[in-house]
């Protein structure tokens, strides 16, 4: 192998080394912003920016980066007297208004949150919301939830 060809190779290496690097970086920013779970705690913080009166607020526009994380880029706000936010964020919306989502709070649920429907499954004891059924527990304050009419 002569010196040309050989260092010819060590640039093309050298070339898709760095490309390669490039591309991980951009995937390494890209991939939560549209594959991970929603930012709750940055929604949370945005929501709290927006000075909402105590009570309930549907159908909250969602700003760039969180709107692309909701089925229809909005979120259901509960906004408690002593300050307590509590969101509803619908990840899918079918027919019906069936949907799935999370649902996610500032402070941590307490028990006497949750009640057992007809069919002994564990619901969410919010009517904002529609008691959304509880597929699973993601950590104190954030569950996963569904609600079907059937």
């Amino acid at each position: 192998m002569d010196a040309v060809t050989l260092e010819a190779r060590i640039r093309t290496t050298f070339k898709l080394a760095i490309a390669a690097a490039i591309a991980l970086a951009i995937l390494a920013f890209v991939w939560p912003l549209f594959f991970g779970r929603p930012d709750f705690e940055g929604i949370s913080q945005w929501v709290r920016e927006q000075n909402l009166a105590p009570g309930v607020h549907e159908h909250i526009a969602l700003p760039f980066p969180h709107a692309h994380r909701a089925d229809n880029g909005t979120i259901d706000v509960v906004v408690s007297p002593d300050g307590r936010i509590t969101f509803l964020l619908k990840t899918h919306i079918g027919w019906k208004q069936n949907y799935e989502g999370y649902v996610y709070s500032t402070e941590p649920f307490g028990a006497g949150e949750f009640v057992r429907d007809y069919y002994g499954r564990t619901n969410i004891n919010n009517r904002e919301f529609g008691d959304p059924v509880v597929r699973r527990r993601v950590d104190e304050r954030t569950y996963e939830v569904y609600f079907d009419l059937g």
